[in-house]
């Protein structure tokens, strides 16, 4: 199966990520490191976090692109986002399940005439940039966990597809969005409970998308729901 890469992330960093932000108590009010997760159930039988792994979406289009031309823009194309392959390598089974969204506190611009950083913090600093590369990260845009939008996804050509939208439309309801309640736990720290089940054997991903951000194009937190 031929693929479109576009970003590559560093094995080494991809490794370091999920050993220290894996899983979390479902119940733990200290706020988990930034990222998306979701309820599963642990070796002891609680509940316990796992994140979703973020990344840039590999495939981005336009459909109805001609329409758009012949009508003068009148019709509006259709931007689509396709995952590579038919389903997600993280695997659900609750058909209810909760996911929490933790999103990374500001951080204030460095000081002129500060002296470098120390090697531990470049190294940081160097795998945060990975994260950022590979689309493995919060945007700086996010407020509320509500700027997640959750998307059953289509399987077209093998892929997994995802309509964001009309071209030059910004923010809105993406199609085939399925509503969450959300719970503030604490600043930047969200609980997000899917208003209906979800489908076994459906695929879904997170993507961003609020009132100045269309996401199109962006990350994609993505998953997939199996049969029990």
């Amino acid at each position: 199966m031929k693929r479109m890469v576009f970003v590559t992330m560093s094995i080494v960093a991809t490794a370091g990520l999920l050993g220290t932000q894996g899983r979390l108590h479902a119940d733990d009010k200290a706020k988990p490191a930034p990222g998306i997760y979701v309820t599963m159930t642990g070796k002891t039988g609680g509940d316990e976090l796992t994140r979703i792994p973020g990344a840039h979406p590999e495939q981005v289009k336009t459909q109805g692109l001609g329409k758009m031309i012949l009508t003068q823009g009148l019709m509006k194309a259709s931007m689509m986002v396709a995952l590579a392959g038919p389903v997600a390598d993280l695997r659900l089974t609750n058909t209810s399940p909760m996911f929490v969204v933790s999103l990374p506190e500001s951080t204030p611009p460095p000081t002129p005439g500060a002296p470098p950083p120390d090697p531990a913090t470049m190294l940081s600093q160097m795998s945060q940039m990975n994260q950022m590369m590979s689309g493995d990260t919060m945007p700086a845009g996010a407020k509320t966990g509500a700027d997640f939008q959750l998307v059953q996804l289509t399987i077209v050509s093998g892929n997994r597809q995802a309509d964001m939208g009309k071209v030059g439309s910004q923010g809105g309801k993406l199609k085939n969005s399925i509503e969450c309640d959300q719970e503030r736990v604490a600043s930047g720290y969200y609980r997000l409970h899917p208003k209906q089940p979800l489908k076994a054997g459906g695929e879904y991903a997170f993507f961003f998308q609020n009132s100045a951000n269309a996401g199109a194009g962006g990350s994609a937190w993505a998953f997939g729901l199996d049969a029990k």
